[in-house]
């Protein structure tokens, strides 16, 4: 299983409401049209195939936690985010309700506790984007331990309390999804975000562009080349690097080992490159654990 990330500030092409946000604008300005056009959106400035879209609210994702009893991550330190109400007083492993998980998943203003001082996590969306990986292994590693069709059918009858899914994507495949991963290590789960770099556009303000060819080697690698089974399709609308022209991806090989590549996280008006790969580099975030 991979995961890949695309942060909020990301820009593309809009497909649709150009008269509104111009030809070039974050990737979230449409979200308020539904999953539906963000979908398209992607798949237009990408070519990744989408085949099904589930959207989890708040509420569902709080539902989800409770359904399974909570979930257990490990805090290196204390934390706090004001913001989205997380509170850890103490450090370790350590049962989190729907609640707090979601206090988590949400928090982009997450400061943690060392020696006494409280330190500011700046990295903001790129830290939540681990934070949510971290707490789907969680999730994950909750639903494993119960596994039986109780705990199951449970989980399902609270998604539709805060998760909407495409009318194609049926209960017996969730079930026959659940079934088949049911043995999966969350540690193998690969977590990606889409590589990008900080610029400041004059109709925009400060935005990410896609950090080329980096980006594509990442797709490619997830997804597999134009024309593969399942592979990535031909972009039909690019998105824009920060001379505001959108050039099509540039052709790539397949990475042949494990992807190694890099993205560029804005800390005011610096620019920092860190290690992009699927094991957690932000050594304050919390992680999945398991209770002794």
């Amino acid at each position: 299983i991979s995961v890949v990330s695309i942060p909020r500030d990301t820009m593309v092409t809009l497909l649709a409401n150009q008269n509104l946000f111009g030809r070039f604008n974050r990737v979230n300005v449409n979200y308020q049209n539904g999953p539906a056009l963000l979908a398209k959106t992607i798949e237009a400035n990408f070519g990744i195939p989408i085949n099904h879209i589930v959207q989890v609210g708040f509420g569902g994702l709080a539902g989800a936690v409770n359904a399974l009893g909570g979930v257990y991550m490990d805090f290196p330190y204390p934390a706090l985010d004001v913001y989205s109400s997380l509170n850890i007083h103490h450090p370790g492993c350590q049962l989190l309700n729907g609640f707090m998980a979601l206090a988590v998943a949400r928090s982009r203003h997450y400061q943690y506790e060392v020696n006494g001082v409280w330190n500011y996590d700046g990295t903001s969306d790129y830290g939540r984007i681990d934070r949510q990986n971290q707490f789907l292994r969680a999730l994950i590693d909750a639903a494993k331990s119960k596994y039986n069709p109780a705990t199951i059918a449970s989980f399902l009858s609270a998604l539709p309390q805060g998760v909407q899914i495409d009318n194609t994507f049926g209960y017996n495949e969730i079930l026959g999804l659940a079934i088949k991963f049911h043995s999966f290590n969350p540690a193998d789960l690969n977590a990606y975000t889409l590589p990008t770099y900080g610029a400041y556009n004059p109709n925009v303000g400060d935005v990410l562009y896609v950090d080329q060819p980096a980006a594509q080697q990442l797709l490619v690698k997830v997804f597999g080349q134009v024309g593969t089974v399942g592979g990535l399709t031909e972009p039909t609308g690019p998105p824009p690097n920060s001379g505001l022209a959108n050039p099509e991806p540039p052709a790539v090989a397949t990475p042949a080992t494990h992807l190694v590549t890099s993205t560029k996280v804005r800390h005011g008006t610096t620019t920092t490159t860190v290690p992009l790969h699927s094991e957690p580099w932000y050594t304050f975030n919390p992680v999945a654990c398991a209770p002794k």
